[in-house]
Protein backbone atom coordinates (compact mmCIF):
# COMPACT_ATOMS: atom_id res chain seq x y z
CA UNK A 1 0.00 0.00 0.00
CA UNK A 2 1.45 3.36 -1.05
CA UNK A 3 2.05 5.90 1.69
CA UNK A 4 0.58 9.39 1.64
CA UNK A 5 3.83 11.10 0.62
CA UNK A 6 4.25 8.78 -2.37
CA UNK A 7 0.67 9.41 -3.45
CA UNK A 8 1.22 13.15 -3.20
CA UNK A 9 4.34 12.83 -5.37
CA UNK A 10 2.32 10.91 -7.97
CA UNK A 11 -0.33 13.61 -7.82
CA UNK A 12 2.31 16.27 -8.42
CA UNK A 13 3.49 14.43 -11.52
CA UNK A 14 -0.07 14.24 -12.83
CA UNK A 15 -0.58 17.95 -12.15
CA UNK A 16 2.62 18.85 -14.01
CA UNK A 17 1.41 16.72 -16.94
CA UNK A 18 -1.99 18.51 -16.87
CA UNK A 19 -3.74 15.28 -15.91
CA UNK A 20 -5.96 17.11 -13.44
CA UNK A 21 -8.35 14.23 -12.77
CA UNK A 22 -5.41 11.95 -12.08
CA UNK A 23 -3.87 14.50 -9.73
CA UNK A 24 -7.17 14.93 -7.86
CA UNK A 25 -7.49 11.16 -7.47
CA UNK A 26 -3.97 10.80 -6.04
CA UNK A 27 -4.35 13.71 -3.63
CA UNK A 28 -7.70 12.28 -2.52
CA UNK A 29 -6.02 8.95 -1.73
CA UNK A 30 -3.32 10.77 0.21
CA UNK A 31 -5.95 12.68 2.19
CA UNK A 32 -7.72 9.42 3.05
CA UNK A 33 -4.48 8.23 4.68
CA UNK A 34 -3.58 11.53 6.36
CA UNK A 35 -6.53 13.96 6.49
CA UNK A 36 -4.60 16.39 8.70
CA UNK A 37 -1.96 17.28 6.09
CA UNK A 38 -2.64 20.82 4.82
CA UNK A 39 -0.40 20.41 1.75
CA UNK A 40 -2.63 17.68 0.31
CA UNK A 41 -5.66 19.98 0.40
CA UNK A 42 -3.61 22.83 -1.06
CA UNK A 43 -2.43 20.72 -3.98
CA UNK A 44 -5.89 19.31 -4.64
CA UNK A 45 -7.25 22.87 -4.60
CA UNK A 46 -4.71 23.79 -7.29
CA UNK A 47 -5.75 20.77 -9.35
CA UNK A 48 -9.45 21.61 -9.08
CA UNK A 49 -8.80 25.22 -10.08
CA UNK A 50 -6.69 24.14 -13.06
CA UNK A 51 -9.46 21.76 -14.08
CA UNK A 52 -11.95 24.63 -14.03
CA UNK A 53 -13.85 23.83 -10.83
CA UNK A 54 -13.27 26.87 -8.61
CA UNK A 55 -16.01 25.90 -6.13
CA UNK A 56 -14.23 22.64 -5.28
CA UNK A 57 -10.95 24.55 -5.21
CA UNK A 58 -12.45 26.94 -2.66
CA UNK A 59 -13.66 24.08 -0.46
CA UNK A 60 -10.17 22.55 -0.36
CA UNK A 61 -8.58 25.93 0.30
CA UNK A 62 -10.84 26.32 3.33
CA UNK A 63 -9.81 22.86 4.54
CA UNK A 64 -6.16 23.76 4.04
CA UNK A 65 -6.53 26.91 6.14
CA UNK A 66 -8.43 24.99 8.80
CA UNK A 67 -5.62 22.43 8.99
CA UNK A 68 -2.86 25.07 9.18
CA UNK A 69 -4.04 28.63 9.66
CA UNK A 70 -0.52 30.11 9.78
CA UNK A 71 0.42 28.84 6.29
CA UNK A 72 0.09 31.70 3.76
CA UNK A 73 -0.35 29.54 0.67
CA UNK A 74 -3.75 28.35 1.90
CA UNK A 75 -5.02 31.93 1.75
CA UNK A 76 -3.56 32.26 -1.73
CA UNK A 77 -5.50 29.17 -2.83
CA UNK A 78 -8.68 30.66 -1.35
CA UNK A 79 -8.12 34.04 -3.00
CA UNK A 80 -7.48 32.43 -6.40
CA UNK A 81 -10.64 30.32 -6.16
CA UNK A 82 -12.77 33.31 -5.16
CA UNK A 83 -11.23 35.35 -7.99
CA UNK A 84 -12.25 32.64 -10.45
CA UNK A 85 -15.75 32.75 -8.97
CA UNK A 86 -15.80 36.54 -9.55
CA UNK A 87 -16.28 37.09 -5.81
CA UNK A 88 -13.82 39.96 -5.65
CA UNK A 89 -14.60 41.34 -2.17
CA UNK A 90 -14.10 37.95 -0.50
CA UNK A 91 -11.01 37.30 -2.64
CA UNK A 92 -9.49 40.54 -1.39
CA UNK A 93 -10.34 39.55 2.19
CA UNK A 94 -8.64 36.18 1.70
CA UNK A 95 -5.43 37.78 0.41
CA UNK A 96 -5.50 40.33 3.23
CA UNK A 97 -5.83 37.51 5.79
CA UNK A 98 -2.83 35.79 4.23
CA UNK A 99 -0.77 38.97 4.30
CA UNK A 100 -1.46 39.28 8.02
CA UNK A 101 0.20 35.88 8.40
CA UNK A 102 3.02 36.66 5.96
CA UNK A 103 3.21 40.41 5.18
CA UNK A 104 5.95 40.08 2.55
CA UNK A 105 4.56 37.10 0.63
CA UNK A 106 5.05 37.96 -3.04
CA UNK A 107 2.45 35.47 -4.31
CA UNK A 108 -0.24 36.95 -2.07
CA UNK A 109 0.62 40.48 -3.14
CA UNK A 110 0.47 39.44 -6.79
CA UNK A 111 -2.89 37.74 -6.28
CA UNK A 112 -4.31 40.80 -4.53
CA UNK A 113 -3.15 43.06 -7.37
CA UNK A 114 -4.76 40.74 -9.91
CA UNK A 115 -8.13 40.90 -8.14
CA UNK A 116 -7.96 44.68 -7.82
CA UNK A 117 -7.14 44.98 -11.52
CA UNK A 118 -10.10 42.77 -12.47
CA UNK A 119 -12.38 44.78 -10.21
CA UNK A 120 -11.24 48.10 -11.67
CA UNK A 121 -11.62 46.78 -15.23
CA UNK A 122 -15.18 45.69 -14.51
CA UNK A 123 -16.02 49.07 -13.07
CA UNK A 124 -14.47 50.89 -16.01
CA UNK A 125 -16.88 49.18 -18.39
CA UNK A 126 -19.86 50.72 -16.62
CA UNK A 127 -19.31 54.37 -17.56
CA UNK A 128 -19.13 56.20 -14.26
CA UNK A 129 -19.59 53.51 -11.59
CA UNK A 130 -18.92 56.07 -8.85
CA UNK A 131 -22.22 57.88 -9.24
CA UNK A 132 -23.89 55.84 -6.49
CA UNK A 133 -20.90 54.19 -4.88
CA UNK A 134 -19.26 57.50 -3.93
CA UNK A 135 -22.42 59.28 -2.94
CA UNK A 136 -22.13 61.97 -0.23
CA UNK A 137 -23.50 59.47 2.30
CA UNK A 138 -20.85 56.85 1.42
CA UNK A 139 -18.07 59.43 1.46
CA UNK A 140 -19.21 60.38 4.95
CA UNK A 141 -18.96 56.72 5.95
CA UNK A 142 -15.41 56.58 4.60
CA UNK A 143 -14.44 59.63 6.62
CA UNK A 144 -15.84 58.06 9.78
CA UNK A 145 -14.34 54.61 9.17
CA UNK A 146 -11.21 53.84 11.27
CA UNK A 147 -9.35 52.42 8.26
CA UNK A 148 -10.11 55.10 5.66
CA UNK A 149 -10.80 58.16 7.84
CA UNK A 150 -7.12 59.14 8.19
CA UNK A 151 -6.70 59.10 4.39
CA UNK A 152 -8.90 62.19 4.08
CA UNK A 153 -6.29 64.29 5.84
CA UNK A 154 -4.75 64.58 2.38
CA UNK A 155 -6.84 67.41 0.89
CA UNK A 156 -6.09 66.50 -2.73
CA UNK A 157 -7.12 62.89 -2.19
CA UNK A 158 -10.23 63.95 -0.29
CA UNK A 159 -11.28 66.25 -3.14
CA UNK A 160 -10.81 63.49 -5.71
CA UNK A 161 -12.96 61.06 -3.75
CA UNK A 162 -15.65 63.65 -3.06
CA UNK A 163 -15.84 64.57 -6.77
CA UNK A 164 -15.74 60.97 -8.02
CA UNK A 165 -19.54 60.73 -8.27
CA UNK A 166 -19.64 63.45 -10.92
CA UNK A 167 -16.26 62.89 -12.57
CA UNK A 168 -15.94 59.70 -14.68
CA UNK A 169 -12.24 60.46 -15.25
CA UNK A 170 -11.65 59.89 -11.54
CA UNK A 171 -11.45 56.16 -12.17
CA UNK A 172 -8.31 56.55 -14.26
CA UNK A 173 -6.76 58.76 -11.60
CA UNK A 174 -7.65 56.56 -8.66
CA UNK A 175 -7.54 52.92 -9.75
CA UNK A 176 -3.78 52.64 -9.18
CA UNK A 177 -3.83 54.46 -5.85
CA UNK A 178 -3.67 52.01 -2.93
CA UNK A 179 -5.59 54.49 -0.77
CA UNK A 180 -8.45 54.37 -3.24
CA UNK A 181 -8.42 50.57 -3.12
CA UNK A 182 -8.76 50.77 0.67
CA UNK A 183 -11.83 52.97 0.27
CA UNK A 184 -13.22 50.66 -2.36
CA UNK A 185 -12.82 47.61 -0.14
CA UNK A 186 -14.68 49.31 2.71
CA UNK A 187 -17.57 50.30 0.45
CA UNK A 188 -17.75 46.94 -1.30
CA UNK A 189 -18.65 45.21 1.92
CA UNK A 190 -21.94 47.06 2.23
CA UNK A 191 -22.90 48.46 -1.16
CA UNK A 192 -25.93 46.77 -2.79
CA UNK A 193 -25.27 48.76 -5.96
CA UNK A 194 -21.75 47.45 -6.31
CA UNK A 195 -22.83 43.92 -5.42
CA UNK A 196 -25.40 44.05 -8.20
CA UNK A 197 -22.78 45.44 -10.58
CA UNK A 198 -20.40 42.62 -9.70
CA UNK A 199 -23.13 40.03 -10.21
CA UNK A 200 -23.95 41.52 -13.61
CA UNK A 201 -20.27 41.41 -14.52
CA UNK A 202 -20.01 37.79 -13.38
CA UNK A 203 -23.12 36.85 -15.39
CA UNK A 204 -21.76 38.60 -18.47
CA UNK A 205 -18.42 36.83 -18.12
CA UNK A 206 -20.18 33.47 -17.81
CA UNK A 207 -22.25 34.19 -20.93
CA UNK A 208 -19.05 34.94 -22.86
CA UNK A 209 -17.38 31.77 -21.63
CA UNK A 210 -20.43 29.66 -22.50
CA UNK A 211 -20.53 31.24 -25.96
CA UNK A 212 -16.84 30.40 -26.50
CA UNK A 213 -17.46 26.79 -25.50
CA UNK A 214 -20.39 26.50 -27.90
CA UNK A 215 -18.32 28.06 -30.69
CA UNK A 216 -15.41 25.64 -30.23
CA UNK A 217 -15.38 23.07 -33.08
CA UNK A 218 -15.66 19.44 -32.00
CA UNK A 219 -14.25 16.29 -33.54
CA UNK A 220 -11.10 15.28 -35.36
CA UNK A 221 -8.71 18.12 -36.05
CA UNK A 222 -10.57 20.55 -33.84
CA UNK A 223 -8.84 23.03 -31.61
CA UNK A 224 -9.67 24.02 -28.10
CA UNK A 225 -8.39 26.66 -25.71
CA UNK A 226 -5.35 25.45 -23.82
CA UNK A 227 -5.91 24.40 -20.23
CA UNK A 228 -4.65 26.59 -17.42
CA UNK A 229 -1.09 25.94 -16.44
CA UNK A 230 -0.95 23.96 -13.22
CA UNK A 231 0.91 25.53 -10.36
CA UNK A 232 4.35 24.19 -9.45
CA UNK A 233 4.57 21.21 -7.19
CA UNK A 234 4.65 21.78 -3.48
CA UNK A 235 8.05 21.35 -1.88
CA UNK A 236 8.27 18.48 0.56
CA UNK A 237 7.91 19.58 4.16
CA UNK A 238 10.28 17.24 6.04
CA UNK A 239 10.42 16.50 9.72
CA UNK A 240 13.70 16.68 11.63
CA UNK A 241 14.04 12.89 11.43
CA UNK A 242 13.42 12.92 7.69
CA UNK A 243 15.96 15.69 7.19
CA UNK A 244 18.56 13.69 9.14
CA UNK A 245 17.81 10.56 7.12
CA UNK A 246 18.02 12.53 3.88
CA UNK A 247 21.37 14.04 4.87
CA UNK A 248 22.71 10.60 5.81
CA UNK A 249 21.57 9.18 2.46
CA UNK A 250 23.30 12.04 0.60
CA UNK A 251 26.53 11.45 2.55
CA UNK A 252 26.42 7.71 1.81
CA UNK A 253 25.83 8.40 -1.88
CA UNK A 254 28.78 10.82 -1.93
CA UNK A 255 30.98 8.14 -0.32
CA UNK A 256 29.84 5.55 -2.90
CA UNK A 257 30.70 7.95 -5.71
CA UNK A 258 34.13 8.51 -4.19
CA UNK A 259 34.79 4.75 -4.01
CA UNK A 260 33.68 4.30 -7.63
CA UNK A 261 35.99 7.10 -8.73
CA UNK A 262 38.92 5.51 -6.89
CA UNK A 263 38.11 2.15 -8.49
CA UNK A 264 38.08 3.75 -11.94
CA UNK A 265 41.51 5.24 -11.26
CA UNK A 266 42.85 1.81 -10.30
CA UNK A 267 41.50 0.37 -13.56
CA UNK A 268 43.31 3.08 -15.51
CA UNK A 269 46.52 2.25 -13.69
CA UNK A 270 46.19 -1.45 -14.59
CA UNK A 271 45.69 -0.63 -18.22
Amino acid sequence: MADAAALKAEGNKCLAAKDFDGAIAKYTEAIAIDPSNHVFYSNRSAAYLSKGDPQKALEDAEKCISAKSDWPKGYGRKGAALHALHNYPDAIEAYEAGLKVSPNDAALKKGMASVEKALAAGMQGRGNPFAQLFSPQNVAKLKAHPTTGPLFQDTAFANTVENAATNPAALQLMQNDPRFMQCLQVLLMGSPEMQRAQQEQADEQKRKEDAEVRATPKGYGSWAPSAKEPEPEEEEELTAEQLAAKQKEEEEEAERQKIRAQADEKKDEVR
